[in-house]
């Protein structure tokens, strides 16, 4: 769905269309991160969970790092058929409906599925996910009960709102900072994002090992 709207976008008309366009998308959007941050749950304990949540948010800085990169590329592309920005929707927008059908077919539900693992590697990974772990009916009253979700909800919502921010504002910011052309500006915005990359694989390592 992301890679059929993204393409779609090229082809918006007016705002209207554009409008409707990525509130569709931000609706297929919205379940990914809060469904794969459960995914990895399937296979990690919690003392592991902390650095593979990392390296989740590692492969989102990595995008920023290829997107500037990408961009700059895009905007060498002759506009005599489409504008810079179409191009854009389009190139980025292909390679998602490509690993769409990679991803559903080579990536397994749970483990118990998973057609890499023997019947004895599918039994341990169970067992030691399940170790420790357990769910009932006072774990559901305690996540509306506890404050500590709800103080939760709010850095979440802040340091998204923070990082969207900083996606879209950030080839313009860029832009300001010299008198190089905008299209350089694309490839500038790729240091920052490299240098996340090594912030948040030092945190989630550093939280790994001391459990914080």
């Amino acid at each position: 769905a992301w890679g059929i709207l993204g393409m779609a976008s090229a082809g918006a008309k007016n705002f209207a269309s554009l409008f409707i366009i990525r509130l569709l998308l931000g609706a297929f959007e919205a379940g990914l991160l809060f469904s794969s941050r459960y995914y990895l749950t399937l296979w990690y304990t919690r003392k592991e969970y902390s650095k593979r949540l990392g390296y989740l948010y590692i492969v989102s800085c990595v995008a920023g790092v290829t997107g500037g990169i990408i961009a700059y590329g895009i905007s060498q592309i002759s506009t005599e058929r489409l504008h810079t920005w179409q191009w854009m929707f389009i190139i980025e927008g292909a390679p998602c409906i490509i690993f769409a059908f990679i991803t559903f077919y080579f990536l397994p539900d749970h483990p118990g599925v998973a057609k890499f693992l023997t019947k004895d590697e599918k039994k341990l990974v169970v067992k030691r996910i399940t170790i420790g772990n357990y769910f009932n009916g006072n774990c559901m009253k305690s996540a509306f009960t506890d404050w500590k979700t709800y103080f939760y909800i709010i850095i979440y919502l802040t340091s998204s709102m923070a990082g969207i921010g900083i996606t879209l504002t950030l080839p313009s910011i860029v832009d300001g900072l010299g008198a190089w052309d905008e299209d350089v500006s694309l490839a500038l915005t790729t240091p920052p994002y490299a240098l996340a990359c090594v912030l948040i694989f030092v945190v989630s390592w550093s939280s790994g090992k001391t459990c914080v």
